[in-house]
């Protein structure tokens, strides 16, 4: 089963995650989380709620290391053969899928592109970085 997640955001800040439990003819449970680890149904219990303005997709895959990467996350990739050390994870109607993209170019990001990758930052973290590219 695809792994349907969310970072929640209030005022520029990660506050926790949503997830989309999907049950085999089920309807769907909105599960919310302060840290990733423990879930609360949010139409069983209300009152677990996360309050937030925005939301930042999980993309489904992992970098080397193992960590979630989430829409708008900043990605270091040493092993790239164009120079482009440093990419940030965006949806692309036009390729239908994740992109990296640095100051110079937009890349269709692959499983395998991935994997050779490590989250270095997110938007909220580290603003300034989305500044630089290349």
């Amino acid at each position: 089963m695809r792994e349907i997640k969310f970072r929640l955001i209030k005022d520029n800040n990660i506050v926790g995650y949503e997830w989309h439990n999907i049950a085999k003819g089920q309807h769907v449970a909105i599960m919310h989380s302060k840290d990733g680890t423990v879930w609360a149904n949010i139409h069983l219990r209300p009152e677990n709620y996360i309050d937030h303005d925005n939301k930042e997709q999980f993309t489904g895959l992992p970098d080397k290391q193992g960590k979630k990467i989430y829409d708008g996350d900043t990605l270091k990739n040493p092993n790239d053969p164009r120079g482009n050390k440093l990419f940030d994870v965006a949806w692309s109607e036009m390729f239908h899928g994740w992109t990296g993209n640095s100051q110079t170019e937009c890349l269709q990001m692959k499983p395998c592109v991935f994997d050779e990758c490590e989250v270095i930052s997110d938007i909220h973290e580290k603003p300034e970085l989305l500044e630089r590219k290349g």
